[in-house]
């Protein structure tokens, strides 16, 4: 099993560390009765990235991404930040209000080449105590390199100044727990609106999802909503209580995993395909593995020390892949590992098919 006690804050470090926020909060004077952003660990955390539309976010209280699973896992009460690549700043924080991402096809952010609305995909939030933090604000603020905040601090900048390849991406809650104390204590008051949801829009899951031909990104927000029969189905609610769910999650140098599942003392990485991609998913989901067993961002702080990770191959049917060869290596190498680092790995080779109302699952036996 993997030990993360080297990871944690001494409970003195974590107590201080939310005292010193219930008192910047009572001090400033401009959230004390906002009791919804009480540091707790129910709620998800996220961070949008711009190096354009920081002005057009703010003014419509919305954000916009190309593609449906950017801002699938964003959801009602969650908590968001802005990072603006181009001024260096932070901006935040922002509850979320709208239940889902909507197609809105006003053209706040413009068109492209060819016309069509930009970011057409979006989610709202209310900005009345948000606030503008630069980064360097945000990096000096950690000075002391015996301390774990310091560590967490540079993790999360690391992340955030780095990212060249996705519109969002979410956070532990470790993680916007800290960044919603910084950016309250740190930052100076910026434009504020009211938020006003467009009426009668149409929600992206799961009428535009379904939509033909469908993506890997779209077969990715299927697998959020749990849209999906057999195997696959009964893998994901065998996940327990408050499991939490994160997409595109950053791991290693700047890596994606399109689905990681966390319930305390076991995590699952999946990765899809469809048929026509001729990427190994194989080699590409143990490169996961090697991050996650290493990976500060999801040993830091754990309750539970992680006893199983099971890694998922969702490869559509048809995938060059899907042949025994591939997939025995893939069980062995799978065994090898967990043997060395002491901890349970799982393999899946799953395969699916898409239909005009879900994903069908099998387990591929070899």
């Amino acid at each position: 099993m993997l030990n993360a006690s080297i990871f944690l804050y001494h409970p003195k470090q974590e107590q201080t560390h939310r005292l010193e926020f219930e008192k910047a909060k009572i001090g400033s004077g401009v959230i004390k009765d906002h009791s919804l952003f009480l540091m707790n660990n129910t709620r998800d955390y996220h961070v949008f990235f711009t190096t354009k539309f920081t002005q057009e976010c703010l003014e419509h209280c919305c954000f916009g991404a190309s593609v449906s699973n950017s801002l699938a896992n964003v959801k009602a009460n969650d908590i968001a930040f802005l990072f603006d690549g181009l001024k260096w700043s932070i901006f935040g924080p922002f509850e979320i209000i709208s239940d889902q991402q909507r197609i809105d096809r006003r053209p706040i952010y413009g068109r492209d080449r060819r016309g069509n609305v930009r970011y057409k995909n979006r989610v709202w939030f209310t900005t009345e105590i948000a606030n503008a933090t630069p980064m360097a604000k945000l990096y000096s603020s950690e000075r002391d390199a015996s301390k774990i905040s310091f560590v967490l601090n540079r993790h999360i900048v690391a992340t955030l100044i780095a990212n060249k390849q996705v519109n969002s991406t979410p956070l532990t809650r470790t993680e916007g727990n800290y960044l919603l104390e910084k950016t309250l204590r740190l930052g100076n008051t910026t434009y504020h609106n009211r938020p006003q949801i467009p009426p009668n829009i149409e929600p992206v899951f799961p009428v535009s999802v379904l939509r033909w031909p469908v993506s890997e990104a779209g077969v990715e927000v299927l697998v959020l909503n749990k849209r999906c029969q057999g195997y696959l189905y009964e893998f994901l609610t065998s996940f327990y209580g408050q499991a939490s769910y994160f997409n595109q999650f950053v791991l290693g140098f700047q890596r994606q995993v399109d689905v990681l599942m966390d319930s305390g003392d076991r995590l699952a990485l999946i990765e899809i395909k469809l048929a026509k991609n001729r990427q190994d998913p194989f080699g590409q989901i143990l490169e996961y593995l090697d991050y996650c067993l290493g990976s500060f961002r999801l040993h830091h702080n754990r309750s539970k020390t992680i006893g199983t990770i099971d890694l998922v191959a969702l490869l559509e049917n048809g995938n060059q892949y899907l042949e025994k060869s591939a997939i025995r290596t893939f069980s062995r190498k799978c065994a090898e590992i967990g043997e060395k680092e002491n901890v349970k790995i799982d393999p899946h080779t799953v395969i699916f098919k898409i239909t005009p109302q879900s994903l069908e699952t099998e387990i591929c036996v070899t």
